[in-house]
């Protein structure tokens, strides 16, 4: 299938023009599956796919490639919900089959990105899963940022031109047999995680530019695609946190107590109708943007932004917000000034409002709050599952920092350091 003349005024058209390949029923024993198992289950438990064997998974490559596939090394990343496998492919007949596919798939003669042997293996959580429509919005969202020239992962055609996947797997609950869940194939994008080193205020600016060349292209999308989209995870959900405070250690409680109270009201329905709204990826966070090193410039570079699972119409102003809370997660010194560049990349490209503008402190606390009371509630369900409090400590050290940090002078800080300024 190609999309040489995509319309995105008529986008919501392209949900019956990418379907996806029913039931892959699997046939190991639960009990077999279950002795398998080398990574604990994340929460929700029901929701969370069970993690596969290197055979399970060629299995489900072949069925999704339409040949035998020789995998010469996987590993899971790191995930919340869903389940992420990195492949790399040995046999070149495969590679090059895909890659040719992916070619034709998106209107291309050649393309760099899509020149190697290595994928990434998608399944969605059961809950994703079920939002079939929701699923594919998002992939048709990453397929417009890879057509535009956006170094993002580009989903790749299975051999019969579906994208997803439809698999039944055993589940991890006496309860039910077997869940079904949405798979789909990614190209591997080149990198290592900026929240690996910590960024130069140079990079910063450049991770803002970035960003905000990435929030122009996704504007031509639709907002009415994500309308089933009700995560948590959502700002735009903020008011709904108070409940889930009850799951933080007890004397964490008076503090995000008083924090949500101080945060809640910029929330409300009335205020967020007045921002701009905009699709976003609401998830750009220190482990999702990929960097290398130049050589020239003696300076890491910006190699790609991965993971567009959490896509949303939302308020474009929280997408800066978001990305500055996590990034600052990754700086040791200066976090005022270090955010101040952020935004002063990001405004270079996609202009902000005055109003967004003195909304953004709120909007970096309210997602460190955010991010710290939802890792309680689910490492309270899965205490297994470490990857939920990355940086749980340094994320309380940065909150803290905004909330004892009078306005101004945070205000007078930024505005020494962003050009043009905010009108």
């Amino acid at each position: 299938m190609k999309y040489r003349s995509i319309t995105f005024s008529c986008f919501s058209s392209l949900i019956t023009r990418v379907g996806y390949t029913p039931y892959f029923q699997w046939n190991t024993p639960r009990a077999s599956f279950m002795a398998s198992r080398s990574i604990n289950s994340s929460i929700p438990i029901d929701s969370r796919p069970p993690a596969l064997s290197k055979l399970q998974i060629q299995q489900i490559l072949n069925r999704m490639i339409g040949q035998d596939v020789s995998i010469v090394e996987y590993k899971e990343f790191p995930s919340y919900e869903d389940r992420n496998y990195y492949l790399h492919l040995n046999t070149d007949m495969v590679s090059l089959n895909l890659g040719k596919r992916a070619l034709k798939y998106y209107g291309l003669e050649k393309d760099r990105r899509l020149s190697n042997s290595r994928y990434v293996l998608k399944i969605l959580n059961s809950k994703r899963s079920h939002l079939s429509g929701l699923a594919l919005a998002k992939i048709q969202a990453m397929e417009h940022l890879f057509k535009i020239g956006f170094n993002c992962p580009a989903p790749i055609p299975l051999h019969n031109q579906d994208i997803l996947l439809k698999l039944t797997l055993p589940s991890l609950q006496e309860k039910q047999d077997s869940i079904e869940y949405m798979a789909y194939i990614l190209s591997y994008v080149e990198g290592e995680m900026v929240s690996t080193i910590v960024p130069s205020l140079d990079l910063l600016y450049q991770i803002g530019k970035i960003i905000g060349q990435l929030d122009t292209g996704l504007q031509v999308i639709r907002g009415d695609l994500f309308k089933d989209n009700d995560a948590l995870w959502s700002l735009k959900n903020f008011l709904k946190l108070k409940s889930v405070i009850q799951y933080c250690p007890e004397s964490d409680r008076p503090i995000l107590e008083t924090t949500y109270s101080r945060l809640s009201p910029y929330f409300s329905e009335n205020n967020l109708k007045t921002l701009r709204h905009s699709t976003i990826n609401t998830d750009i966070n220190h482990s999702n943007i990929l960097i290398q090193f130049n050589e020239d410039m003696n300076d890491y570079t910006v190699s790609g932004i991965i993971d567009y699972n959490d896509i949303d119409y939302d308020c474009l102003i929280f997408e800066l917000g978001i990305s500055v809370a996590y990034l600052l997660l990754t700086v040791n010194d200066n976090l005022i000034q270090a955010a101040g560049k952020l935004i002063a990349g990001y405004h270079s490209v996609l202009p902000i409002t005055e109003m967004e503008y003195k909304g953004l402190p709120t909007i970096i606390m309210a997602r460190l709050f955010q991010s710290i009371v939802i890792a309680n509630y689910q490492y309270f369900k899965d205490p297994g599952n470490e990857y939920i409090m990355t940086k749980y400590d340094k994320k309380w050290e940065v909150l803290k920092l905004f909330l004892s940090t009078p306005l101004d002078e945070i205000f007078a800080v930024w505005n020494k350091i962003i050009e043009p300024p905010i009108q």
